[in-house]
């Protein structure tokens, strides 16, 4: 699956490509990453499975734009990073918040 992530308020886009077919698998690893206290992003390439492409911001737009994604996440601290599904029909903003 390719999941369009947003780390720390804009600071990186990035592309995530991992090897999970099942979206709540993906979920349950996602939030097991994010889960303890103590996490803070540094370095997604090394915190997170799979492979990650650096997007500019532009990039990050047109994926958005043209829903080339299955999923939309943010990652930063453990109480504010989230991960959410690509719904097949979109809401104005593409997700049911």
């Amino acid at each position: 699956m390719e999941i369009l992530v947003e780390e720390e308020y804009g600071w990186k886009y990035w592309l995530w490509k991992i090897d999970i077919d099942e979206w709540s698998e993906i979920e349950a690893y996602f939030k097991e990453v994010v889960s303890p206290e103590e996490f803070l992003c540094g370095n997604v390439q090394k915190q997170f499975l799979g492979k990650w492409t650096e997007l500019v911001y532009e990039e990050y737009q047109t994926f958005l734009n043209n829903r080339f994604y299955d999923g939309i996440a943010h990652v930063h601290m453990n109480d504010d990073s989230w991960i959410q599904e690509k719904e097949e029909t979109p809401s104005a903003e593409g997700f049911v918040l």
